[in-house]
């Protein structure tokens, strides 16, 4: 592999695994998404990359090499990062949770 290819691998695997999930956080919290629809929504951007793009990247032309190798990655750093992201969601929507939950019972 060359040096651009690794460049592009690195970048690709940052973009997955760290901007994504801390751009959805930062996203979700101003458009003020709370509770269950905000941990949903945070994990699935914390997911691993689609295979279906290495079927893109062959079809045109598109180094399926670094594709893959990145699908790859992102797939097995998932099984480490996602039980993080999910308990992360929980510690920032357990507040917002209980406070729905506990809801109907103010009005007894």
């Amino acid at each position: 592999m060359t040096a651009a290819m690794n460049i592009a691998f690195y970048a690709g695997l940052a973009m997955r695994l760290v901007i994504s999930p801390v751009a959805s956080a930062l996203l979700l919290y101003l458009l003020g998404i709370q509770g269950v629809l905000f941990n949903v929504m945070l994990v699935l951007s914390s997911m691993p990359a689609a295979v279906n793009a290495v079927i893109l990247a062959e079809q045109f032309d598109a180094a399926p090499k670094v594709v893959t190798r990145c699908i790859l990655w992102t797939t097995l750093a998932s099984f480490v990062l996602l039980p993080l992201m999910i308990r992360m969601a929980w510690l920032m929507g357990q507040k917002v949770c209980v406070r729905i939950a506990l809801r109907p019972l103010a009005v007894f």
